[in-house]
Protein backbone atom coordinates (compact mmCIF):
# COMPACT_ATOMS: atom_id res chain seq x y z
CA UNK A 1 0.00 0.00 0.00
CA UNK A 2 1.22 3.57 -0.68
CA UNK A 3 2.82 5.31 2.28
CA UNK A 4 0.42 7.87 3.77
CA UNK A 5 3.27 9.92 5.25
CA UNK A 6 4.36 11.61 2.01
CA UNK A 7 5.70 15.13 2.56
CA UNK A 8 5.63 17.49 -0.43
CA UNK A 9 8.23 20.25 -0.70
CA UNK A 10 7.69 22.76 -3.49
CA UNK A 11 10.83 23.93 -5.30
CA UNK A 12 11.17 26.25 -8.28
CA UNK A 13 8.95 27.24 -11.19
CA UNK A 14 9.27 28.50 -14.74
CA UNK A 15 6.94 30.59 -16.90
CA UNK A 16 7.01 29.63 -20.57
CA UNK A 17 5.32 30.69 -23.78
CA UNK A 18 2.14 32.80 -23.45
CA UNK A 19 -1.21 31.49 -24.63
CA UNK A 20 -2.03 32.91 -28.09
CA UNK A 21 -5.65 33.37 -27.02
CA UNK A 22 -5.29 35.27 -23.73
CA UNK A 23 -1.58 35.90 -23.14
CA UNK A 24 -1.41 33.79 -19.97
CA UNK A 25 1.85 31.95 -19.36
CA UNK A 26 2.44 28.24 -19.51
CA UNK A 27 3.76 27.37 -16.07
CA UNK A 28 5.98 24.50 -14.96
CA UNK A 29 6.64 23.80 -11.28
CA UNK A 30 8.66 21.10 -9.58
CA UNK A 31 9.46 19.78 -6.15
CA UNK A 32 10.37 16.87 -3.88
CA UNK A 33 8.40 14.17 -2.11
CA UNK A 34 9.76 12.54 1.05
CA UNK A 35 8.54 9.49 2.89
CA UNK A 36 9.53 8.99 6.53
CA UNK A 37 12.20 11.66 6.18
CA UNK A 38 13.93 10.22 3.10
CA UNK A 39 13.58 11.38 -0.50
CA UNK A 40 11.13 9.18 -2.39
CA UNK A 41 10.28 11.09 -5.60
CA UNK A 42 10.55 14.29 -7.57
CA UNK A 43 7.74 15.75 -9.63
CA UNK A 44 7.04 18.20 -12.42
CA UNK A 45 3.64 19.74 -13.16
CA UNK A 46 2.73 21.91 -16.13
CA UNK A 47 -0.39 23.84 -17.11
CA UNK A 48 -1.63 26.90 -18.97
CA UNK A 49 -2.56 29.63 -16.52
CA UNK A 50 -6.25 30.57 -16.64
CA UNK A 51 -7.24 27.42 -18.57
CA UNK A 52 -8.54 24.83 -16.12
CA UNK A 53 -10.42 23.23 -19.00
CA UNK A 54 -7.10 22.12 -20.52
CA UNK A 55 -6.05 20.30 -17.38
CA UNK A 56 -2.47 19.80 -16.26
CA UNK A 57 0.29 17.27 -16.91
CA UNK A 58 2.06 15.73 -13.95
CA UNK A 59 5.19 13.56 -13.98
CA UNK A 60 6.36 11.62 -10.91
CA UNK A 61 9.84 10.06 -10.83
CA UNK A 62 9.84 7.32 -8.19
CA UNK A 63 12.67 5.42 -6.53
CA UNK A 64 16.40 5.97 -6.60
CA UNK A 65 16.22 9.30 -4.79
CA UNK A 66 16.90 8.16 -1.24
CA UNK A 67 20.25 8.22 0.51
CA UNK A 68 20.88 4.52 0.10
CA UNK A 69 19.24 4.08 -3.30
CA UNK A 70 20.70 3.77 -6.78
CA UNK A 71 19.47 6.26 -9.40
CA UNK A 72 19.20 3.35 -11.84
CA UNK A 73 16.09 2.35 -9.88
CA UNK A 74 14.18 5.49 -10.90
CA UNK A 75 10.99 5.13 -12.92
CA UNK A 76 8.96 8.04 -14.28
CA UNK A 77 5.17 7.89 -14.61
CA UNK A 78 2.91 10.60 -15.98
CA UNK A 79 -0.72 11.63 -15.63
CA UNK A 80 -3.18 13.79 -17.49
CA UNK A 81 -5.11 15.57 -14.73
CA UNK A 82 -8.48 16.97 -15.72
CA UNK A 83 -10.72 19.02 -13.44
CA UNK A 84 -14.38 18.24 -13.97
CA UNK A 85 -16.87 21.11 -14.25
CA UNK A 86 -17.62 22.35 -10.75
CA UNK A 87 -15.05 19.98 -9.28
CA UNK A 88 -12.29 20.68 -6.80
CA UNK A 89 -10.11 17.63 -7.44
CA UNK A 90 -8.72 16.38 -10.74
CA UNK A 91 -9.17 12.94 -12.21
CA UNK A 92 -5.84 11.24 -12.97
CA UNK A 93 -5.39 9.34 -16.24
CA UNK A 94 -2.03 7.58 -16.83
CA UNK A 95 -0.29 8.69 -20.03
CA UNK A 96 3.02 7.98 -21.76
CA UNK A 97 5.77 9.67 -19.72
CA UNK A 98 8.11 9.71 -22.71
CA UNK A 99 5.67 11.96 -24.55
CA UNK A 100 6.23 14.87 -22.15
CA UNK A 101 9.06 17.34 -22.75
CA UNK A 102 10.71 17.92 -19.37
CA UNK A 103 14.15 19.13 -18.39
CA UNK A 104 16.99 16.76 -19.27
CA UNK A 105 19.27 18.26 -16.59
CA UNK A 106 18.09 15.70 -14.05
CA UNK A 107 17.92 11.95 -14.62
CA UNK A 108 14.29 11.03 -14.05
CA UNK A 109 14.79 7.36 -14.88
CA UNK A 110 13.02 5.15 -17.39
CA UNK A 111 9.91 6.92 -18.66
CA UNK A 112 7.13 4.38 -18.67
CA UNK A 113 4.19 4.14 -21.04
CA UNK A 114 0.72 4.18 -19.54
CA UNK A 115 0.30 0.40 -19.70
CA UNK A 116 3.85 -0.58 -18.71
CA UNK A 117 3.91 0.48 -15.06
CA UNK A 118 3.59 -2.30 -12.46
CA UNK A 119 0.26 -1.91 -10.61
CA UNK A 120 1.92 -1.23 -7.24
CA UNK A 121 4.15 1.47 -8.73
CA UNK A 122 1.22 3.07 -10.54
CA UNK A 123 -0.84 3.05 -7.34
CA UNK A 124 1.96 4.77 -5.42
CA UNK A 125 2.54 7.34 -8.17
CA UNK A 126 -1.15 8.26 -8.19
CA UNK A 127 -1.21 8.55 -4.40
CA UNK A 128 1.76 10.92 -4.62
CA UNK A 129 0.08 12.88 -7.43
CA UNK A 130 -2.99 13.39 -5.27
CA UNK A 131 -0.78 14.50 -2.39
CA UNK A 132 0.94 17.03 -4.67
CA UNK A 133 -2.39 18.56 -5.64
CA UNK A 134 -3.30 18.88 -1.98
CA UNK A 135 0.00 20.25 -0.64
CA UNK A 136 1.74 22.19 -3.41
CA UNK A 137 -0.09 25.53 -3.26
CA UNK A 138 0.86 26.34 -6.85
CA UNK A 139 -0.76 23.19 -8.22
CA UNK A 140 -3.77 23.59 -5.94
CA UNK A 141 -4.19 27.17 -7.21
CA UNK A 142 -4.54 25.83 -10.74
CA UNK A 143 -7.17 23.32 -9.68
CA UNK A 144 -9.21 25.91 -7.77
CA UNK A 145 -8.82 29.06 -9.89
CA UNK A 146 -6.88 28.25 -13.03
CA UNK A 147 -3.49 29.09 -11.56
CA UNK A 148 -3.85 32.86 -11.67
CA UNK A 149 -1.12 34.40 -9.52
CA UNK A 150 -2.89 37.55 -8.39
CA UNK A 151 -0.23 38.59 -5.89
CA UNK A 152 2.63 38.37 -8.37
CA UNK A 153 0.58 40.12 -11.05
CA UNK A 154 -0.25 43.02 -8.71
CA UNK A 155 3.42 43.49 -7.81
CA UNK A 156 4.42 43.59 -11.47
CA UNK A 157 1.61 46.02 -12.22
CA UNK A 158 3.02 48.44 -9.65
CA UNK A 159 6.27 48.44 -11.61
CA UNK A 160 4.35 49.11 -14.81
CA UNK A 161 2.66 52.10 -13.21
CA UNK A 162 5.99 53.46 -11.97
CA UNK A 163 7.54 53.18 -15.42
CA UNK A 164 4.55 54.87 -17.00
CA UNK A 165 4.97 57.76 -14.57
CA UNK A 166 8.65 57.95 -15.56
CA UNK A 167 7.65 58.17 -19.25
CA UNK A 168 9.14 54.74 -19.93
CA UNK A 169 6.33 53.62 -22.22
CA UNK A 170 8.17 50.57 -23.56
CA UNK A 171 9.00 49.39 -20.05
CA UNK A 172 5.42 49.97 -18.89
CA UNK A 173 4.08 47.94 -21.80
CA UNK A 174 6.46 45.07 -21.05
CA UNK A 175 5.59 45.02 -17.35
CA UNK A 176 1.83 45.21 -17.98
CA UNK A 177 2.08 42.32 -20.43
CA UNK A 178 4.04 40.36 -17.83
CA UNK A 179 1.34 41.02 -15.24
CA UNK A 180 -1.32 39.72 -17.62
CA UNK A 181 0.70 36.55 -18.11
CA UNK A 182 0.25 35.82 -14.42
CA UNK A 183 -3.36 37.04 -14.21
CA UNK A 184 -5.27 37.60 -17.47
CA UNK A 185 -8.20 38.99 -15.47
CA UNK A 186 -6.22 41.90 -14.04
CA UNK A 187 -8.17 44.42 -16.09
CA UNK A 188 -6.16 47.42 -14.86
CA UNK A 189 -3.16 45.99 -16.71
CA UNK A 190 -5.05 46.43 -19.98
CA UNK A 191 -5.63 50.08 -19.11
CA UNK A 192 -1.97 50.76 -18.29
CA UNK A 193 -0.75 48.93 -21.36
CA UNK A 194 -3.27 50.73 -23.54
CA UNK A 195 -2.16 54.07 -22.12
CA UNK A 196 1.51 53.24 -22.74
CA UNK A 197 0.76 52.11 -26.28
CA UNK A 198 -1.27 55.22 -27.01
CA UNK A 199 1.63 57.43 -25.91
CA UNK A 200 3.94 55.35 -28.11
CA UNK A 201 1.51 55.92 -31.02
CA UNK A 202 0.59 52.25 -31.29
CA UNK A 203 -3.01 53.26 -31.74
CA UNK A 204 -4.43 49.96 -33.03
CA UNK A 205 -3.08 47.99 -30.09
CA UNK A 206 -3.95 50.79 -27.66
CA UNK A 207 -7.57 50.81 -28.82
CA UNK A 208 -7.82 47.04 -28.33
CA UNK A 209 -6.46 47.22 -24.77
CA UNK A 210 -8.54 50.21 -23.73
CA UNK A 211 -11.65 48.66 -25.23
CA UNK A 212 -11.01 45.48 -23.25
CA UNK A 213 -10.61 47.44 -20.03
CA UNK A 214 -13.85 49.37 -20.55
CA UNK A 215 -15.74 46.21 -21.49
CA UNK A 216 -14.56 44.39 -18.36
CA UNK A 217 -14.48 47.30 -15.91
CA UNK A 218 -16.93 49.90 -17.26
CA UNK A 219 -17.14 51.55 -13.84
CA UNK A 220 -13.50 51.11 -12.93
CA UNK A 221 -11.51 53.93 -11.42
CA UNK A 222 -9.69 54.47 -14.73
CA UNK A 223 -12.82 54.41 -16.90
CA UNK A 224 -13.04 58.21 -17.55
CA UNK A 225 -9.40 58.42 -18.67
CA UNK A 226 -9.73 55.19 -20.64
CA UNK A 227 -12.69 56.59 -22.57
CA UNK A 228 -10.71 59.71 -23.51
CA UNK A 229 -7.65 57.71 -24.51
CA UNK A 230 -9.78 55.29 -26.52
CA UNK A 231 -11.46 58.12 -28.41
CA UNK A 232 -8.03 59.60 -29.16
CA UNK A 233 -6.61 56.25 -30.28
CA UNK A 234 -9.55 55.67 -32.61
CA UNK A 235 -9.20 59.10 -34.18
CA UNK A 236 -5.48 58.73 -34.67
CA UNK A 237 -5.87 55.17 -35.93
CA UNK A 238 -8.29 56.36 -38.59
Amino acid sequence: MPDATYEVTADQSHEGSPCPDCGAFERTVWGWVRSRGDARAVYYARWQINHRERGLRLLVSLGGWGREEDEQERRALAFDCQVQEGGRRPAFTPIDAAGLAWSEKVSLGERLAAGDAPPALLEEAQAIAERIVQHDERVRAFVTRGGRDTRQAAAILERAHAKLNDSDDVGAEVEATQALGHDPELWEAYFLRGWARARAEQFEAAAADLGTYLARAPRGKHAPRAEKLLALARRRRA
